[in-house]
């Protein structure tokens, strides 16, 4: 049997090491929440290969002592702390005195460093028979270059991402920094070119700026209130700029970016009718609180935290919030007029094909049987009403599964300009035709072995985040297969020369929205679950509500449902038709009792 053995240093700094340092992002992190914490007003961050041969960080900060450098790759060697109650109220970024430690267990590590008022600095590099320093002639601050990424850890380094997903995830981080510390000028550079700048000016707006364009100031609301200790400030959108997840939230407590569910929720609660379902606003807040309040020990990479006084954070918050959105309403279209950039003269050129050309198929011989029609609706106070029950109404959803079991139906005229009405036996069925329309489409593009790409008369160029930008390029070769030819652009732009065939052209910039929302969903997960959720967002190009349809319009559309035998609901979740009875008819006007 084995026996109980304690393991040597080197294999246990490389277990521990995996514990810190999970990748190149985490890597980058702790180098560079080091430069902060030394106080630096400007920092360069450089990598390579995604970070996994090649990261530099560079500071102007405190420097090393020329006695502390040797000391510095030890294990729990720091000069944050020096006791167990300095962990009550911690100030700094770092800490635990694990990083350069953890790094240099797993990498190839070399530090120049020089303390402000020295003569000379020190260079801290691996030899035969471990690290050594030597003096050279250095600027103030320090430079941590990190090369060959888990060199010695093969079973780490092969589950190491792509060299453009782990830059995609540096970039993410980076931005977070920027906006936690705005009078910090970051530089971010990857494989030779600027990615990243931030002035360092101090101001927030600056910040954001910096990192999502000039273009987003005129979304965003300013937001501030404080209660005792408690104080938080910064920016959100107004309620028309909404992103499907929270990724687009920076939360930061005492100047640290944090993951908080808590805080995420009472910012949905606070906004309230105001923003769709399921749908986030954008969100930077610069959240202090006394450092005794907050616990950073929670996880090793800092961004779960506890807070003291949450109750009472949230309620500041929720307070601030709504102060900052007094005054505004529900979501509204905002109409731009006299656009003539060559991205608006493309939405202008929207067309809506005529349903007739839409369903071309003939016409198919079906039987007529009769089939009970469920009811819908419920009668309340005399009136149809709509049942109460959430889980009662989901089930009678369910059970309008037999349209295409409609027998002798006669289509009545279109309600609206958004509903058709149709009389089928005791019982009328009251379609949304958009939601009809998709499902259709949806249905036929699932049957096309491709998605032909459809070149765009002007090619639209996009400006995103860099984290988003670095996605979209990673995932470059997976959407050429869906009918999307993207280009680097330079900058943080993408140029976008092809959509998907059938494609809604009228709004690029919320088509691709969706798209980097599902492959942030998906990841590298099954092309296939990309691929049918592209097919959901070629549908929109289906006939809307507010379309006035003709006659033979609305019955070419009616007989495509009907004998398309699929299921009654839109490819987004939505119901295609509701029905009422007879019965409840006659009820509600007191015909019976």
């Amino acid at each position: 049997m084995n026996r109980i053995k304690i393991l040597d240093d080197a294999v246990a700094g490389r277990i521990a090491a995996g514990e810190v340092v999970t990748g190149p992002v985490a890597a980058v992190k702790e180098l560079t929440e080091n430069a902060i914490d030394a106080r630096a007003g400007a920092v360069t961050v450089e990598i390579k290969d995604g970070g996994r041969t090649y990261i530099r960080v560079t500071d102007n900060g405190s420097g090393i002592h020329p006695d502390d450098v040797l000391l510095s790759v030890q294990k729990h060697a720091t000069s944050k702390i020096s006791g167990f109650e300095d962990m009550k109220s911690i100030a700094s970024l770092g800490f635990r005195g694990e990083a350069l430690s953890s790094i240099a267990a797993v990498s190839r590590l070399t530090i120049k460093t020089r303390l402000a008022g020295e003569m000379e600095g020190s260079i801290l590099e691996e030899g035969p028979a471990g690290f050594r320093v030597k003096p050279a002639g250095l600027p103030d601050g320090t430079t941590v270059t990190v090369e060959n990424l888990f060199y010695n850890v093969p079973a780490r380094y092969k589950f190491l991402k792509s060299a453009q997903a782990e830059s995609a995830a540096i970039t993410d981080l980076l931005t977070r920094l920027v906006l936690s510390r705005p009078d910090i000028s970051f530089k971010y550079i990857t494989n030779g070119a600027l990615q990243l700048m931030s002035p360092g000016t101090g101001d927030l707006m600056d910040a954001v700026l910096a990192v999502y364009g000039r273009e987003i100031k005129t979304r965003l609301y300013p937001i501030r209130g404080a209660a005792g200790e408690l104080s938080v400030f910064g920016f959100l959108s107004n309620p028309n700029y909404l992103f499907k997840s929270p990724k687009n939230q920076t939360i930061l407590i005492n100047k640290r970016y944090v993951h908080s569910k808590s805080i995420t929720d009472a910012l949905s609660r606070a906004y309230g009718d105001r923003i769709l379902k399921a749908h986030y606003p954008f969100a930077v807040l610069d959240i202090r609180l006394p450092f005794s309040s907050v616990d950073v020990n929670v996880h090793p990479s800092k961004t779960t935290v506890m807070i003291k006084e949450e109750s009472e954070l949230l309620s500041l918050l929720d307070s601030a919030v709504r102060d900052a959105l007094a005054g505004t309403s529900l979501p509204r279209f905002e109409i731009t007029e006299n656009k003539t950039d060559k991205n608006e003269e493309l939405r202008q050129q929207k067309i809506v094909p005529p349903v007739r050309q839409a369903f071309s198929s003939p016409k198919p011989k079906f039987e007529f049987r009769e089939q009970a029609v469920p009811a819908q609706f419920d009668t309340f106070a005399g009136r149809a009403w709509p049942s109460d029950e959430p889980e009662e109404k989901e089930e009678e959803q369910q059970r309008i599964a037999g349209m295409d079991e409609l027998y002798d139906y006669r289509v009545l005229g279109q309600l609206f300009e958004t509903y058709i009405l149709v009389q089928s036996g005791d019982a009328l069925y009251i379609i949304d035709q958009h939601a009809a329309h998709e499902r259709i489409n949806y249905e036929k593009l699932k049957k096309e072995e491709t998605l032909l790409p459809q070149r765009l008369l002007f090619p639209y160029a996009l400006k995103l985040s860099m984290a988003d930008h670095d996605l979209l390029l990673q995932n470059a070769p997976r959407l050429s297969q869906l009918g999307f030819e993207l280009e680097d652009f330079g900058g943080s732009t993408i140029k976008i020369a092809s959509l998907p065939l059938k494609s809604d052209q009228s709004d690029i910039g919320e088509l691709m929205e969706d798209v980097l929302e599902i492959l942030k969903d998906t990841g590298a997960g099954d092309p296939t679950v990309l691929r049918d959720k592209i097919i959901r967002h070629a549908c929109r190009i289906s006939v809307k509500a507010g379309d006035r349809l003709s006659d033979p319009e609305m019955k070419e559309l009616v007989l495509e449902l009907v004998t398309s035998k699929t299921i009654p609901v839109c490819p987004h979740g939505r119901p295609v038709a509701i029905v009422l009875k007879r019965d409840e008819l006659e009820k509600g006007f007191k015909r019976k009792v």
